[in-house]
């Protein structure tokens, strides 16, 4: 078995992470400058993808952490636990862009 470091696990998330980071700091400036709720919403749907994509590409270090933290106890059904709370705040922000463009796009064709 073939061990993952830290570093090689950064180092493989390292171009998706930084494309998010960067969808995170131009919604941000949008939120700034435009103050409005399309922005808002394209803010926290980056936001929650880089999160999300975060706490996934560690997931395999969490899981020892958490056998060596609770050991003897029903590791699956933490597991399974965390997973699924994981994909639901992917599925949110997933939500949140397709409702920004959504917005974006009706005000657009309304001007």
């Amino acid at each position: 078995m073939v061990r993952v470091t830290w570093l090689s696990s950064a180092l493989v998330s390292m171009p998706l992470l930084l494309a998010l980071g960067c969808g995170v700091a131009v919604c941000l400036a949008l939120v700034v400058h435009r103050r409005d709720l399309t922005s808002v919403l394209a803010l926290a749907g980056f936001s929650g993808l880089f999160v999300t994509y975060i706490i996934t590409s560690f997931s395999p270090f969490i899981v020892v952490w958490l056998e060596r933290a609770r050991p003897g106890r029903n590791l699956l059904v933490m597991v399974s636990a965390f997973t699924l709370a994981v994909s639901t705040v992917g599925a949110l922000a997933v939500g949140c862009l397709i409702g920004a463009l959504w917005l974006g796009l009706n005000r657009h064709s309304r001007q």
